[in-house]
């Protein structure tokens, strides 16, 4: 942190000192006073809604006590916000996000680990606005187009928060003693996560190799190979470290369905190198974030959950928005369907166990989600095997 503000300090005195003061004096002397209050105005307007947004994200009127409020903000809170902002406004390319964590674990008394998956959900949600704003204000689209992409964001938005408030904190059924039938069931029920994964790297390898993407294609059928092995260790000997394990591959397979989407669709250059690199990282992360706050009580599940549940809200809106790529919408909707099903009986394990007696709705999650990848592959093996091309992508 030190070495990042002298940097900066150095770059800012550098360029004054290569700018002429008449320039400055003029940049500062044209604008109006009504115009330098309104300004500050919207500044201090903002930074109090950021503050007030960071007590929100961390509920930390749950946990600690306000030492002092100021306008209804607790100022610790408006603290760690300034200074966070000071130093963005001031490192160069952004290094200030940096000294967030630092920051909210020095001044909230929050555990590090806490403080990054803060960091990144409300980066989240900057995403989600900036997105809101990019389908309102595109040149060319149709309103009604508009309108549908819009009431995709908020349905689909809508469905995470809900699916979070359900699945937060929420485990697996541990059985701990693998020789039961219920938890033999949880076990083998990965195998046919490892039949879709290896009938989809078949399909993704006869793809064109200009098809911009196959690597993500590739990476994503990987990962669903590794869920059966991390699953099926996680339900053999169910503890935090197996749970961290399963959800690792979980995580890698739903970032990198979404780049295979948007290099689709929108962009080939999602399937870069660097793209695919900072997506392993981000979701390597949100698992590394959960498994670090829950040995100190505190995990927290919000980042992992996200990336989980991302591929639900792009694949409506991007077939909305654009079109393009090798799959259709009718096949990715197929595939949405059948893990949104999937999800849903997870929510009724118990009960769907004490019905049916021999299978948990757990297992059956496993069956469905392993069938959605299955589909995928289906469906990319016959368009390879067609002869498919990815088509040009382009906006509707």
């Amino acid at each position: 942190m030190i070495v990042a503000w002298t940097v900066g300090l150095a770059l800012l005195a550098w360029l004054l000192s290569h700018t002429p003061f008449s320039e400055v004096r003029e940049a500062i002397t044209r604008p109006s006073i009504n115009i330098w209050g309104l300004t500050l105005g919207g500044l201090l307007l903002s930074y109090g809604l950021r503050s007030a947004r960071l007590q929100v994200v961390l509920a930390l009127d749950d946990h600690t006590r306000a030492p002092r409020r100021w306008l209804g903000l607790r100022t610790d809170a408006l603290r760690v916000i300034l200074m966070h902002n000071a130093a963005v406004n001031l490192l160069p390319m952004r290094a200030g996000e940096l000294s967030f964590p630092w920051l909210a674990s020095r001044e909230l008394n929050l555990p590090l680990p806490r403080a990054v998956a803060c960091l990144l959900w409300m980066r989240v949600q900057d995403l989600i606005v900036l997105i809101a704003l990019g389908v309102l204000l595109w040149p060319g689209v149709p309103l009604w187009w508009r309108g549908a992409a819009l009431a995709a964001m908020v349905l689909g938005w809508w469905g995470v928060s809900w699916g979070m408030r359900r699945w937060y904190g929420h485990h697996p059924e541990p059985h701990t003693d693998p020789a039961t039938l219920s938890n033999a069931a949880d076990v083998l029920s990965n195998l046919p996560f490892f039949v879709a994964g290896i009938v989809g790297l078949r399909a993704a390898m006869k793809l064109p190799a200009g098809t911009p993407a196959r690597a993500p294609w590739g990476m994503f059928f990987a990962a669903v190979m590794l869920t059966t092995l991390g699953s099926a260790f996680y339900h053999w000997a169910p503890d935090d470290m197996g749970l961290a394990i399963d959800r690792l591959p979980i995580a890698w397979a739903c970032a990198w369905l979404s780049l295979a989407l948007l290099a689709e669709r929108v962009d080939a250059r999602f399937a870069s190198p660097a793209v695919q690199a900072a997506a392993f990282v981000v979701a390597s992360a949100s698992v590394w974030i959960w498994y670090q706050g829950q040995t100190q009580g505190m995990g927290d599940l919000r980042v992992y959950l996200f990336i989980q549940f991302l591929p639900v809200i792009l694949i409506p809106l991007t077939c909305i928005l654009f079109r393009g790529g090798v799959l259709s919408a009718m096949d990715w909707h197929g595939a949405i369907a059948l893990y949104l099903l999937a999800k849903v009986l997870e929510m009724r394990d118990l009960q769907i166990f004490e019905a049916i007696g021999l299978v948990s709705g757990h297992t059956l999650k496993h069956l469905l989600a392993a069938a959605a990848a299955l589909w995928l592959a289906r469906q990319l093996g016959k368009r390879a095997a067609g002869g498919s091309q990815a088509r040009t992508v382009r906006l509707r």
